[in-house]
């Protein structure tokens, strides 16, 4: 009879073990989830669609924040490449409470750029540390980047001239001929007569 109750309790020990770990689970999966990164950034040109501009030409180029979460955020923006064209317009944006907002990023190519150049530009997009109701919230963020090519401008077609009908070197050319031939019969007929 020790030997059944014995078994009984490892079984028991065993079944609340299993509960236990199923239990920190489910805790650890909680917390985790609420730290999941609110924030999203939608790029409009990336390494296989980059940004083309002439030299001298200029553009604003705006990323889409997203906030996922259903209290407002803070993004800090950084420009950590291609400060030889790329601008930012400002560095902080506060996005609402599931919405979107626009960060703008101005890119402007020097006047004497030679064709073909490429610069890449990266950016850095933060959501700054907020402190709620006693609880620290993680600080997120996404890198991206995108390049930027400096185009040459389009080669002008060549301006064709329409041809006037008039005497061409060719046209003069038969037609002396044609005069020499019929002298030369003319001549020939005379000869013989």
């Amino acid at each position: 009879m020790g030997h059944n109750l014995n078994t009984e309790l490892k079984m028991i020990k065993n079944q609340i073990k299993q509960k236990l770990k199923v239990s920190l689970f489910i805790l650890i999966l909680i917390n985790i989830i609420g730290f999941v990164n609110a924030l999203g950034v939608s790029a409009p040109y990336w390494s296989t669609n980059p940004l083309e501009l002439f030299p001298g030409e200029s553009k604003d180029v705006e990323f889409t924040l997203q906030n996922i979460d259903a209290r407002a955020i803070k993004v800090h923006v950084e420009l950590t490449s291609g400060s030889e064209v790329a601008t930012l317009t400002k560095e902080e944006y506060t996005v609402s409470a599931e919405s979107n907002s626009k960060a703008t990023v101005k890119v402007k190519i020097p006047q004497n750029t030679q064709y073909g150049k490429e610069y890449i530009v990266k950016l850095q997009f933060r959501q700054v540390k907020v402190e709620t109701e006693g609880m620290v919230q993680l600080a997120s963020g996404i890198d991206t980047s995108f390049p930027v090519i400096v185009k040459a401008p389009l080669a002008s077609e060549p301006i064709i001239e329409e041809e006037k009908p008039a005497l061409t070197n060719s046209f003069l050319v038969v037609m002396l001929t044609l005069i020499l031939i019929v002298g030369y019969i003319m001549l020939k007929k005379k000869k013989e007569e």
